[in-house]
């Protein structure tokens, strides 16, 4: 696999590993169409790949590791199936990360929310900054709902509680109580 730069991802080798950087820092490194197509491009030249041990996924910028998806996106879904197939890829994406047969670590500085958080805990390990927060405020922003298996993984990692208290409440989790309940280190 080849150094891979777009400017919503960078995809830096390193011997015996590879740093996967979300790279919109003035967007809180929120993810566009963009930045799952390279997410998926970079998860399929990595799945056999026997020179790379392990893969960490982290922002850029140091204020967040990503904060959800980009909302303007959204505006070009026009209709119910538009809706379904983006979930879709989201999906495939997911997937890819977690069936990465190498071993996969979320690197937390900050803000780690929405599609940030879907990512973060399908990755093998979490490490966090004391400062980062994790959760999903939708319902106090966008009021959509999460795909079950998305909230079944972050249910596995969070524990059930904390999970519901991220969605109802809309609350955010802080690094601290995070690593209380083993999601993070």
């Amino acid at each position: 696999m080849s150094t891979y730069d777009d400017e919503d991802l960078l995809v830096r080798r390193h011997p015996g590993w590879v740093e996967v950087v979300f790279n919109r820092p003035e967007r809180h490194n929120a993810f566009t169409s963009r930045t799952y197509a390279g997410i998926l491009e970079a998860c399929a030249a990595l799945h056999d790949d026997p020179d790379t041990r392990v893969v960490v996924f982290r922002g850029a910028g140091g204020r967040a590791f990503a904060a959800g998806n980009e909302i303007s996106e959204f505006t070009s879904l026009t209709g119910g199936q538009d809706g379904v197939a983006y979930e879709a890829k989201v999906g495939r994406v997911l997937r890819a990360i977690a069936e990465l047969p190498q071993v996969t670590v979320a690197v937390v500085e900050g803000i780690c929310v929405g599609g940030g958080l879907a990512v973060a805990t399908h990755c093998d390990l979490r490490i966090a900054t004391p400062g980062s927060r994790f959760g999903y405020p939708i319902a106090r922003t966008l009021g959509n709902a999460l795909s079950a298996f998305i909230v079944y993984r972050c249910a596995s990692v969070f524990g059930e509680s904390l999970t519901r208290e991220m969605l109802l409440a809309s609350r955010l989790v802080t690094a601290e109580r995070a690593e209380a309940v083993g999601a993070v280190m």
